[in-house]
């Protein structure tokens, strides 16, 4: 406990002797260590235990490219044992070479090459610095926040396996000696509920959680072995004073955030089961055990859901960055981590994340963030457990061949997990689409009001979706109206009520967390064909927003709103659509748009009725905050409308919207009447009726 032991409070502190006393002099491999301090030389001692970490073989870790000759890292062979696959889009190694090409010119490359850059300065006198009490509300924290994680630490250590460049290692050197003067982390916060331990500086315990693995990484690489033996073991002396700061959650309480699963669990049970040479550090895995374990008992419910509605943090960050690292060092050293329970919950979650693949490189964008990579994830999922489903899709993706019988269903619906998603095929150019159906989404800080929100894929391009909620996630300042705008009901692909959402921007524009409204499902068929799914919510109190959702493997969509009691006011409802980027919109004819994106077409043909008007808008105010180019702004659509005209206005009447949107890639272009004459018909006669246009 936190009690029995005494912590250093200041980086600047941490003496050698320091060092040598946290080490179990006594631990196999270190006899010369301990005897070489016995002499009372303690040069030799440091060179001892950096030899202990280059040779030692008693702890495996995610990857191991230590040994001369040198070998190339293959960073894409398991991206997410990487620090540096944070919002990855492509290749790994591209990425790495790119950042390490940057840094050997002092530039700092954000996270996935596309978030900015920054020049440190000729001499690294322009270093990355944010104070928290005082820069919030001018700046957003996340350039400061990902630099002081290192995980360009890494990218160096890629580009100088290719060929053992020792401008590398210079400039390794160079940087890694600014970076330990630069950021000197003193806890300010010394509390067992301390989120942030550095205001002053801005650096939380995730953050620095991120930097210690970073810095463990490093020593199964052969650069930090190419430095002085004196910097080498400041590396270790920091990795040992960063790690033992996470004793002081020793006496923390379980709450039920995936920052607390990283802080209290996961990266203290890294660092127990990777360093038990460090006993201070050692002790922590007990404890951090029971922590993953109550997190999958408590943050994952018996469908294989998870309490964070957003597909980055449920995909990216809790299993893909935080989970599969866990779980795999365990596999790798046979320690017990996983329980029955827990081990059955987490072959669920994945089959699930699986079943809900798009076609295209990421997962949907639902919740925070955009979501995370598809591959990268598949690729550690088959590492984690037995579970046989991401094989089969990465196979079915990569061009293979698989047998039906071995991928998951083409439909998925399960509105306590939160999704309902159904597909033409597993292949890259399948149609797809997904909706937001969460129940009981409780006390998330990552939800968003996004209920029946779609999101759809035609040939493998995407055309709705929300194209800009990666760069909102990463741009926005605490209590701007844009902050509101991202979490709120404006911002997806669902119905607004009398032209407003359940509550105005600025309730969601200040903190964290949604008591996001439950979505029911009243109605679920599918077939070969295709799939039907009807939902609704009463998040406005006064009325229902139902949607039904007609699906055809082969010919697109319809899609049916309904305002039940919708005509309390004479505004009109807006059913909106997000363009995703590149998609042309030219307008054919009143309330008839064709969607072109590269050579797939998308029709939409709306009711037309004199109510329904059709409008092409651009979230201006995006930039330059948020989109630097203009350009890169794409239209979205709003459909209003209110009851038919032969319809009373008194409050028991119900708005109905229909659209459908056609695949017209390769086929002539239907007559609209006859296609709006489906319109009429009864929901389960719709799928006949859109086969036959």
């Amino acid at each position: 406990m936190t009690h029995e032991i005494t912590l250093l409070d200041r980086e600047t502190d941490i003496t050698d002797k320091h060092v040598f006393e946290a080490l179990n002099l006594n631990y196999p491999g270190l006899q010369k260590v301990k005897k070489a301090l016995e002499q009372g030389n303690e040069k030799l001692a440091k060179h001892e235990v950096v030899e202990y970490f280059h040779n030692r073989k008693n702890r495996t870790f995610l990857f191991d490219y230590r040994g001369m000759p040198l070998r190339p890292i293959d960073p894409d062979a398991s991206p997410l044992s990487y620090q540096s696959s944070n919002g990855l889009e492509g290749s790994l190694k591209e990425l790495c070479l790119k950042v390490a090409e940057k840094m050997m010119n002092n530039i700092y490359l954000l996270p996935t090459g596309k978030r900015g850059e920054h020049f440190l300065g000729a001499h690294f006198e322009n270093m990355l610095l944010h104070n928290a009490l005082t820069d919030n509300v001018t700046r957003h924290r996340y350039p400061h926040d990902m630099f002081t994680r290192g995980q360009f630490f890494e990218s160096l250590a890629v580009a100088y396996h290719e060929n053992g460049d020792p401008r590398i290692a210079g400039k390794f050197r160079e940087i890694l000696e600014k970076f330990f003067e630069t950021y000197q982390l003193i806890i300010e916060n010394k509390a067992a509920d301390a989120g942030h331990w550095m205001l002053t500086d801005d650096r939380d315990a995730m953050s620095v959680g991120g930097l210690t693995l970073v810095m463990l990484t490093l020593f199964y690489t052969e650069l930090p072995y190419t430095l002085p033996d004196d910097l080498a073991f400041k590396i270790i002396g920091r990795i040992c004073f960063f790690g033992s700061q996470y004793r002081r959650f020793d006496t923390d309480t379980y709450r039920p955030h995936n920052h607390h699963l990283w802080e209290r669990g996961v990266l203290p049970y890294i660092l127990a089961v990777m360093l038990p040479e460090f006993p201070v550090i050692e002790a922590m895995k007990p404890h951090s055990r029971e922590v993953i374990l109550a997190h999958f008992k408590d943050d994952f419910n018996p469908s294989g859901g998870y309490g964070e509605h957003s597909t980055s943090y449920w995909a990216g960050a809790t299993i893909g960055d935080m989970l599969f690292r866990a779980v795999t060092i365990a596999r790798l050293n046979n320690d017990p981590l996983m329980d029955e329970g827990s081990l059955a919950c987490l072959e669920k979650s994945i089959s699930v994340l699986t079943s809900i693949v798009q076609p295209t490189e990421r997962f949907p964008s639902i919740g925070d963030n955009q979501g995370t990579s598809i591959e990268p994830f598949l690729l550690a999922a088959m590492q984690m457990t037995e579970n046989q489903l991401p094989a089969a899709v990465l196979a079915v993706r990569r061009g293979e061949t698989v047998k039906e019988e071995q991928l998951p269903s083409l439909d998925y619906c399960d509105n306590t997990v939160g999704f309902v998603a159904s597909r033409s095929s597993w292949k890259r150019d399948s149609n797809y689409f997904i909706m937001s159906i969460k129940e009981n989404c409780g006390v998330c800080g990552h939800n968003h009001m996004d209920m029946l929100s779609l999101i759809m894929i035609l040939r493998g391009k995407q055309f709705i979706g929300e194209p800009y909620s990666g760069a909102l996630y990463h741009k926005i300042r605490m209590n701007s109206d844009l902050r509101g705008f991202m979490y709120n009901m404006e911002s997806h692909n669902t119905v607004l009520v009398h032209g407003s959402a359940v509550q105005p921007n600025r309730m969601y524009a200040n903190q964290w967390g949604v008591y996001r409204p439950d979505v029911c499902v009243s109605r679920y068929e599918t077939n070969p064909k295709g799939m039907l799914v009807q939902g609704y919510h009463d998040a406005y109190t006064f009325c229902r927003h139902q949607r039904t959702v007609v699906f055809s493997r082969a010919k697109g969509w319809i899609v049916k709103d309904k305002i039940e009691r919708g005509m309390r006011q004479q505004q009109k409802h807006i059913q909106r659509w997000f363009l995703e980027l590149g998609v042309a919109c030219e307008v054919l004819e009143d309330r008839v748009l064709l969607l072109k994106k590269e050579n797939v077409q998308l029709l939409c043909v709306w009711e037309s009725r004199a109510e329904v008007e059709v409008k092409l808008w651009k979230k201006k105010d995006l930039y330059p905050d948020i989109i630097s180019d203009p350009e890169q702004i794409n239209y979205a659509v709003d459909i209003s409308f209110l009851a038919k005209d032969s319809e009373q206005t008194d409050q028991e009447n119900e708005a109905v919207l229909h659209v459908a949107m056609l695949d017209v890639t390769d086929r002539a272009m239907p007559d609209f009447q006859d296609v709006r004459k489906i319109f009429v018909h009864q929901e389960e006669e719709l799928m006949n009726l859109l086969e036959h246009i």
